[in-house]
């Protein structure tokens, strides 16, 4: 099952990792024979609870009548892990993360706030970086100015790590 973090805006990528990948771990350590969940990346927003209702309301595609947004758990709107019902792959099929990357925007417009650096894709902690970055130039050409650090993970601990030089707008 893939899923997708949903955060504040307002508080630092770092301390989203930290929080989330504690989270992911206890919830690993508390089911040791679950299939590891393949995490897309964290969606940086002004009104997390809100974004995540409208997800958990929302179809990905036409005729579709299960809800995007299979479960979510959080805290407190500072931060939401929600499963989703379908499973985008490892990194996500592009043409299946671009249809939920764009009912992240339209619910986004809808808030009237600028998603400049909104999305974090995440990676595997064993994917090649020459690999993290053909995805991130991929991902940056869909969608212009949306993409902030990349993020990898450890899928043993759940651990969360942004990447410092992996930045989602490459240089040059």
């Amino acid at each position: 099952m893939s899923v997708l973090v949903v955060a504040n805006a307002d508080r630092p990528l770092t301390r989203i990792c930290q929080v989330v990948g504690h989270f992911l771990a206890y919830r690993g350590r508390q089911a040791p024979n679950r299939e590891a969940e393949a995490l897309l990346g964290i969606w940086r927003d002004p009104a997390p609870l809100a974004t995540v209702t409208a997800l958990g309301q929302a179809t990905l595609s036409h005729g579709a009548t299960e809800p995007l947004v299979h479960e979510s758990f959080g805290h407190e709107d500072e931060w939401y892990v929600c499963w989703l019902a379908t499973d985008l792959g490892p990194q996500g099929e592009i043409e299946t993360l671009g249809g939920l990357v764009n009912l992240l925007l339209e619910e986004r417009k809808e808030q009237d706030a600028d998603p400049a650096g909104s999305l974090s894709p995440c990676f595997a902690h064993t994917t090649p970086d020459q690999d993290i970055r053909a995805q991130l130039e991929r991902l940056g050409t869909r969608f212009p100015n949306l993409l902030s650090r990349a993020v990898t993970q450890e899928p043993a601990t759940g651990r969360l790590l942004p990447q410092p030089d992996l930045p989602a707008v490459p240089n040059g």
